[in-house]
């Protein structure tokens, strides 16, 4: 049986998480690279995340309420998100799920 599946990639998508989840599904991959710029996913160097940073990535990764993660961390909500902006920039990213799939690429999270 043939699966295919053909996905469009908006500006900052996680093309490699993509390509990894279709792969380990056993999709057959044809990719056309040229229209991904994967700089928007790269950090420059990992030391570059604070520890409280690392901290609000691992909260990010295991709730998925801005106000569960901000008591995980015990921060106002205002705070975490602040901090995502933040984290968010470094990364160039766009939104949230962008942010934890190149974190959890990275070995930030778990």
């Amino acid at each position: 049986m043939s699966k295919e599946v053909r996905v469009l990639f908006e500006e900052g998508s996680d093309y490699d998480l993509v390509v990894h989840l279709l792969r380990e599904n056993e999709f057959e991959i044809e990719s056309n690279t040229e229209a991904v710029d994967s700089s928007l996913l790269t950090i420059e160097d990992a030391h570059l995340v604070t520890e409280r940073e690392r901290e609000v990535l691992q909260a990010l990764a295991d709730y998925a309420s801005t106000g569960v993660a901000a008591r995980a961390c015990y921060m106002q909500p205002s705070t975490l998100k602040t901090h995502e902006a933040h984290l968010r920039r470094k990364f160039r990213v766009h939104s949230r799920g962008q942010l934890i799939a190149a974190a959890f690429r990275r070995g930030l999270v778990r």
